[in-house]
C-alpha cells in the first residue's frame, strides 16, 4: 500500500526544476555521509487526523521539514524556491496514490554550519491527505 511519504518522493523527483538543480538526491531523514550537493531531506514533524465538527474526517494534516543543504547559498536558495513552487498549492496529480488535498509551505529559514561550511534552507510544509 502506498503512504504520502512515497507520494512526496515522488512529487519532489520527477519534477523538472528540481531535477535540474539536485537530481534525486531527496532522502528521508537526513543526508547520507558525503553525499553530492545540493541536496535535500526530509521528515515527518507531526501527523494528526483533521477534525470537523468534533469527528475525523477521514484526512490527516501532516506536517513535513525539508532540509535542503549546498555548499553555496545560492544553491541552497534555489533549490528552496524551487521546492516551494512544486509543493505549495499542490492538490490531488493524477499519479497520486494517496488522496492529496493541499499542501502549503508553513514556514520557511535559512541556516549555516560554521564547522561544514553548509548552508541550509528549512522550509515547513503542512499537508492535507487521505488516512
Amino acid at each position: 500500500m502506498a503512504n504520502i511519504e512515497e507520494n512526496l518522493y515522488r512529487i519532489v523527483t520527477t519534477a523538472p526544476a528540481i531535477i535540474a538543480l539536485m537530481s534525486d538526491r531527496l532522502y528521508p531523514v537526513v543526508l547520507p555521509q558525503g553525499v553530492t550537493m545540493p541536496a535535500a531531506s526530509y521528515r515527518q514533524i507531526s501527523d494528526v487526523p483533521y477534525v470537523t465538527h468534533s469527528h475525523p474526517n477521514g484526512l490527516e494534516r501532516t506536517r513535513y521539514e525539508f532540509n535542503v543543504e549546498a555548499d553555496q547559498w545560492s544553491e541552497a536558495k534555489n533549490l528552496a524556491d524551487a521546492l516551494i513552487t512544486v509543493l505549495s498549492g499542490y492538490r490531488r496529480g493524477a499519479a497520486d496514490t494517496v488522496r492529496i488535498d493541499g499542501i502549503w509551505l508553513m514556514n520557511r529559514f535559512q541556516d549555516y554550519d560554521d564547522n561544514t561550511g553548509i548552508h541550509r534552507e528549512i522550509l515547513d510544509f503542512r499537508v492535507y491527505h487521505e488516512s
